[in-house]
């Protein structure tokens, strides 16, 4: 269906009011094609016929879902992973927070990492504007081709003891995650810019804020850094170049376009 501006512009706002996320501060060209792909599958015919779906709350549910963008595959830049297990053997019982969930591609990697590092008392914190993808966590299957990415990147953690094997269960259509590893991990459904200040040991953020206008890209590096202490350890893409508005964070590597930075008072 075509959508004028002026429709796409209207519809930002309403969904803003409907969902709690700033979808009015979302790039422009990124949100106009994730909607044109929410009306295509959905079948929407009618801007109005949107709207009503936004007074639902399960629909409105389901159109935030759609706006996320998935993970492509576990472990993504191995060399990241493996120089945060690193880091994190210093750390024994960290706090964690993971603002952006999608599929659960990047928990589950972090999963792994934790128990390769020995690692059982970490307390994970994810935050996720919708409801639907985090109790979908419960039955995520894995492709087969995606689950040959996977173990190639699982093979460059450089472990010889372990085996990707010991965190999935084949399915008919695939793999699945074992989500008994999911015990020390708290949900959050709400879009994590509402989320209330708090101090991390960790924080995952890559690529949170591609698809974010410059203002709003600000904002939420303001956001990252009240939750930043000594010796904190942030993840985050190449793409996002506000770090330096964050004081006293010092590069302590940089792996296949991804930083992750430490802390340092």
């Amino acid at each position: 269906m075509f959508l004028a501006i002026n429709d796409i512009k209207e519809i930002a706002v309403k969904m803003t009011e409907a969902i709690g996320v700033e979808y009015t501060s979302y790039k422009f060209s990124f949100f106009r094609r994730r909607l044109s792909k929410i009306f295509d599958d959905l079948h929407i015919n009618k801007v109005q016929d949107f709207y009503t779906m936004l007074a639902d709350k399960k629909s409105a549910d389901n159109i935030a879902y759609r706006m996320l963008v998935a993970d492509t595959e576990m472990f993504r830049d191995p060399s990241m992973w493996r120089h945060l297990r690193k880091l994190l053997t210093d750390k024994p019982e960290p706090k964690i927070w993971l603002p952006v969930l999608t599929n659960g591609y990047e928990l589950f990697s972090l999963l792994v990492i934790l128990k390769q590092a020995n690692i059982a008392n970490a307390r994970i914190v994810v935050n996720c504007e919708s409801k639907q993808a985090i109790e979908g966590l419960q039955s995520v299957i894995i492709p087969a081709k995606v689950q040959e990415v996977n173990i190639s990147n699982f093979e460059r953690l450089e472990v010889t003891n372990d085996s990707i094997d010991n965190y999935v269960v084949s399915t008919t259509d695939g793999y699945a995650f074992k989500t008994d590893m999911l015990a020390n991990v708290e949900f959050r459904n709400r879009w994590f810019m509402n989320e209330a200040a708090d101090k991390y040991d960790l924080i995952i953020a890559r690529n949170a804020m591609i698809n974010y206008d410059s203002q709003l890209q600000e904002r939420v590096i303001k956001r990252l850094s009240e939750s930043i202490e000594r010796n904190t350890i942030l993840c985050i893409g190449v793409k996002e170049q506000l770090l330096y508005k964050i004081p006293n964070l010092n590069t302590k590597n940089a792996a296949d376009g991804l930083y992750v930075k430490e802390l340092i008072v």
